[in-house]
C-alpha cells in the first residue's frame, strides 16, 4: 500500500508541473473583408519559434514569436469563393517547435458587395437594396451616376455590425424617366459624389426604352 500511495504521488507531481502556459492567439476585429489584412497577437509560444498561421488547415503566413513568447503578425484575410458572400475560418497559429502548441481564433469573412432584388424592374417599382461591406453604423448614400455625372443621390441608411449588412427597400430610381442608356450605381460613406470616394461599391443599370431596366452586372467594388 505504501509504495502504490508513493507511486500515485509521483505521478500527480509531474502532472503538477507540466507546463501551464498553452499559445493564445486574438485578431483585430469581428469581422473582416476579404481584401483586408488581420493584425494577429497571442502569447504563450516558444520563445523565439517559428509560428504558421492557417485558416481552417490552409497555411497563410510566418512568422516568428518574441523572446517572451509572443507574436503581433499581419496575415491577409482569405479570398472568398466566387460564389460566396461571407464565411468563417479557424485561424489557427502553431508553435513550430512544438505542433501541439496551437493558438486559435474564429474569423469572419465576407466580400464589400450590394445587389439588387429584382435584379429587372420599372424605375418606379420599389426593390431590394442590399449592401454587405461597409462600415458599420456609418451612413451609406447611393448615387446614381450617368454620363460621368451625379444625377441623383439617395440616404439608404446605416448598415448592421459585425459585416457592415443592410437591407432597405425604396424606388429603383427616386425620379420619372431616366435617361436611357448604362448608369452607374455608387455606394459609400459621402454625401457627395465623387468618383474617388472609398470604400465604395459600384455597379453597372442598363436602362431600356421600355422603362425597363435591369442589372447588368453584379454590385462589386
Amino acid at each position: 500500500m505504501g509504495i502504490a500511495a508513493l507511486a500515485a504521488g509521483v505521478f500527480a507531481g509531474l502532472a503538477a508541473a507540466a507546463p501551464a502556459g498553452a499559445a493564445t492567439i486574438a485578431v483585430n476585429g469581428t469581422c473582416f473583408l476579404d481584401s483586408d489584412t488581420i493584425t494577429v497577437s497571442g502569447s504563450g509560444f516558444a520563445p523565439g519559434a517559428s509560428v504558421n498561421y492557417a485558416f481552417n488547415g490552409v497555411t497563410q503566413a510566418a512568422g516568428t514569436a518574441d523572446a517572451a513568447g509572443n507574436v503581433a503578425q499581419q496575415v491577409p484575410a482569405p479570398v472568398l469563393p466566387i460564389d460566396s458572400v461571407v464565411s468563417t475560418y479557424n485561424l489557427t497559429a502553431t508553435d513550430q517547435s512544438n505542433l501541439a502548441n496551437v493558438g486559435s481564433a474564429q474569423v469572419t469573412v465576407t466580400k464589400l458587395t450590394a445587389s439588387l432584388s429584382p435584379q429587372k424592374a420599372r424605375p418606379r417599382r420599389k426593390i431590394k437594396f442590399n449592401v454587405r461591406g461597409m462600415p458599420p453604423a456609418v451612413t451609406v448614400f447611393l448615387h446614381y451616376v450617368f454620363h460621368g455625372r451625379s444625377r441623383a443621390t439617395i440616404t439608404l441608411g446605416r448598415p448592421n455590425a459585425p459585416c457592415g449588412t443592410m437591407t432597405k427597400r425604396r424606388r429603383f430610381f427616386p425620379f420619372d424617366h431616366p435617361s436611357v442608356g448604362i448608369w452607374t450605381f455608387q455606394f459609400d460613406n459621402k454625401r457627395r459624389y465623387s468618383p474617388g470616394s472609398r470604400p465604395a461599391i459600384r455597379g453597372k443599370v442598363q436602362i431600356y426604352h421600355a422603362f425597363r431596366s435591369s442589372a447588368v452586372a453584379p454590385m462589386l467594388n
